[in-house]
């Protein structure tokens, strides 16, 4: 529809012309920048989105450093926080952008900007004798991403180990016998009555009494090769390459195993994947894709487990002292707390308690929450839980993200360590030591290295990694710190270590 405005402006008569319904603005109506935004520059592109997983690095004298983002006219670059610079704000230095051995744009440029922040450097450039055509850039990227990935798949597995083929034949085997037999079982069912769930749980009851201890059994097969290639990348890349040809699409029939390898929220052990494990529920559209998920829960089990030694040291904690004040428990990368629901379900606390969940996931905090706080309001009030969102940086550093809170009683972690490098990891406990009230507990869990690790199922078939240690590198996570007492223990699996540090 056509309106017209006959309002008088100055005894004039004014018209204004709109279409009704799709936005469309007058030049009266529309609005430029303000403050510094009054000044355009190229739009810039976050390197990440715009190359994916082989991003490009930028060479200077002989130096390499990450792209932060790229423009028409300039980069930003990235250094640790360490790196002495070469380079000094105003000085022209040629440059190289590369992924590999191949270059994708070179060229002289001028350093606008150093900036040092918490975590790494960030080093301006603006071009000076040509211009990035970042659409062009990306093209021969992605070409070159397409010949690598080419190169990858198209790799003979001439130099795995023949003795570890022959365990992924046997673990084909295995899953192809028990496909077969329940395959069978749906077409000799249907042909009486179809299949209903007392029929399906009985029939995937009479599997997994079979097929978990030879899972187990080639599980640890696996782990006896593949344990001693941690510190060989190549031979582990072939063996990861191998195994994800042959196995990992067979293990994606299972909902848990799929949903550790895609990440789907980006980073792996999600809160939806926890929550999978806790829940210990077949899964799947066929049966044996319930099988299939149930072969990947026994990989999670010891995620249930650490939560259960977890559930019990909330409740030694809170009766170490019943009567007394208000004790203050906070879960750092707390996920679903299903500990502390579990805790707040099965018992009245006997004194007062604050629970602090602290993850960088918002939708996890806010499942957690939903959870809990009705629990808190049965408890009369003894219960209280609050959540700070938090990202994994801020997490390392402790003391910032611990500013709005008194010291706490327990502090635990039960995921976190298994991602940081030894110095980062002694940093992260010593961080959150400092936060304990005098008497305080610190827990953290970490997997353990050992045969019957999780190692070859989680790090091979599901593209999963992480630090694994023995008792005496997680004790060297709490070097250097003055402790009453201090203990290493293993859990129910034998696949987790948890340590405790109680301060003086």
């Amino acid at each position: 529809m056509i309106a017209t405005d006959m309002s008088s402006d100055t005894g004039h008569e004014k018209k204004s012309w709109e279409i009704k319904g799709t936005g469309m603005r007058t030049y009266e109506q529309l609005s430029g920048a303000e403050g510094k935004k009054i000044y355009y520059r190229a739009e810039r592109f976050p390197a990440g989105p715009l190359f994916g997983k082989l991003g490009p690095c930028v060479e200077i004298g002989g130096e390499e450093f990450d792209v932060q983002d790229v423009s028409m006219t300039g980069l930003a670059l990235l250094a640790p926080i360490n790196r002495l610079l070469a380079n000094q704000v105003g000085e022209t230095v040629d440059y190289r952008m590369r992924v590999g051995r191949t270059v994708l744009h070179e060229g002289t440029a001028r350093v606008s900007r150093v900036h040092r922040g918490p975590e790494n450097v960030v080093i301006g450039l603006g071009l000076i004798t040509d211009y990035l055509d970042v659409a062009r850039l990306v093209t021969k990227q992605q070409d070159l991403l397409v010949r690598h990935d080419l190169q990858k798949f198209a790799q003979p597995s001439d130099n795995v180990d023949p003795a570890y083929k022959l365990i992924v034949a046997d673990v084909l085997d295995m899953l192809r016998r028990y496909d077969g037999f329940l395959a069978q079982q749906r077409r000799v069912t249907n042909g009486v009555k179809p299949i209903d769930e007392n029929d399906a749980a009985e029939i995937l009851g009479l599997c997994e009494e079979r097929i978990i201890p030879e899972w187990r059994a080639l599980w640890r097969r696996a782990n006896e090769l593949v344990i001693p290639l941690i510190d060989d990348p190549e031979a582990l890349g072939s063996v990861k390459l191998y195994t994800e040809r042959l196995l990992t699409p067979e293990f994606q029939i299972g909902p848990v195993c799929r949903r550790a390898y895609e990440k789907p929220l980006g980073y792996p052990g999600d809160f939806l994947f926890m929550n999978k494990i806790y829940e210990w529920e077949y899964e799947g559209s066929t049966l044996f894709a319930r099988l299939v998920h149930r072969l990947g829960l026994e990989i999670g089990h010891c995620v249930t487990a650490r939560m259960e030694a977890m559930q019990q040291t909330i409740t030694e904690i809170m009766i170490s002292e019943a009567g007394g004040g208000t004790a203050r428990i906070t879960s750092v990368g707390a996920g679903p707390a299903q500990e502390v629901q579990n805790y707040l379900r099965q018992q009245r606390p006997p004194r007062p308690v604050e629970f602090t969940l602290i993850d960088q996931e918002k939708e996890a905090l806010a499942h957690a929450y939903d959870k809990i706080y009705p629990l808190t309001l049965a408890s009369s009030g003894a219960a209280q839980v609050s959540c700070l969102q938090v990202s994994f940086m801020e997490m390392l550093k402790g003391q910032d993200m611990f500013a709005p809170l008194a010291p706490q009683d327990l502090i635990y972690s039960m995921g976190l360590a298994d991602y940081l490098s030894p110095g980062r990891a002694r940093n992260f406990v010593a961080s959150l030591y400092r936060q304990l009230a005098p008497g305080g507990t610190l827990v953290i869990g970490n997997v353990k290295n050992t045969v019957e690790s999780t190692f070859w199922p989680m790090e091979v078939i599901c593209d999963w990694s992480l630090h694994y240690r023995d008792e005496a590198q997680m004790w060297a996570m709490a070097e250097g710190l003055d402790t009453a007492h201090a203990a290493v223990k293993t859990d129910s699996t034998g696949q987790v270590l948890l340590m405790y540090l109680r301060r003086p």
